[in-house]
């Protein structure tokens, strides 16, 4: 993908400027299972979510506030049904 579309901006993901901070930060993702960015109060959050088909989509909010527990929380439960590997189907 990166060939095609080049790294994420530093607009779009701040702290990613080369192939191998890409490469650490999606470990990092895979590593805790959850991805946050937080910019000018918004809390950006992105679970990976497995298809069943040895693919993985994405499950993901956005919020303002100090509530960041309980939707992460929330999210990962939520992925949790949705994902066949974890949910048993």
């Amino acid at each position: 993908i990166c060939a095609r579309a080049g790294l994420p901006t530093p607009g779009q993901w701040p702290g990613i400027a080369t192939s191998a901070e890409l490469a650490s930060a999606l470990a990092a993702i895979r590593r805790e299972r959850c991805a946050q960015v937080v910019r000018d109060g918004t809390i950006y959050t992105a679970l990976p979510v497995d298809d069943g088909a040895g693919g993985t989509v994405t499950l993901g909010c956005w919020q303002r506030g100090t509530r960041e527990a309980r939707v992460l929380a929330a999210l990962r439960r939520c992925a949790g049904k949705l994902s066949p590997s974890r949910s048993g189907s």
